[in-house]
């Protein structure tokens, strides 16, 4: 599985931008900061890294980025979510939010 998720993070980086490849560098050093040795971010670890006083929120999130519906955060869909928060279309950020 991170072979996989390794390789997925090398081909994206590969075909985007400086910039983007910096970000989702530092969302990678992120993941394993708050994943720590299990390799997955659970809602406890999500909710502590946003430092969210709501849990409506950190909940929604979470919920939205775990699309395996595992109960955990994957680096792959940390990355899909986040890629599609700062890179999407209003109308697909509307639609991850509110479908």
């Amino acid at each position: 599985m991170r072979i996989i998720i390794s390789v997925l993070f090398l081909f994206r980086v590969y075909v985007l931008s400086t910039e983007d490849r910096t970000r989702l560098k530092w969302i990678e050093k992120q993941f394993k900061k708050i994943s720590g040795k299990g390799g997955n971010i659970t809602f406890a670890n999500f909710k502590k890294a946003l430092g969210a006083k709501k849990t409506y929120f950190a909940e929604r999130v979470f919920t939205l980025f775990d699309t395996n519906n595992s109960n955990t955060i994957d680096l792959s869909e940390l990355i899909d979510g986040a890629e599609l928060l700062l890179r999407g279309s209003p109308n697909d950020k509307l639609k991850f939010l509110f479908d």
